[in-house]
């Protein structure tokens, strides 16, 4: 798997998770 693919993953789950996260 490259960088990019694992980060491009990483920050998708990221902003997925934070829409229900409280700020």
């Amino acid at each position: 798997m490259n960088g990019i693919a694992l980060t491009a993953m990483g920050v998708g789950w990221l902003l997925m998770h934070s829409q229900t996260a409280p700020r």
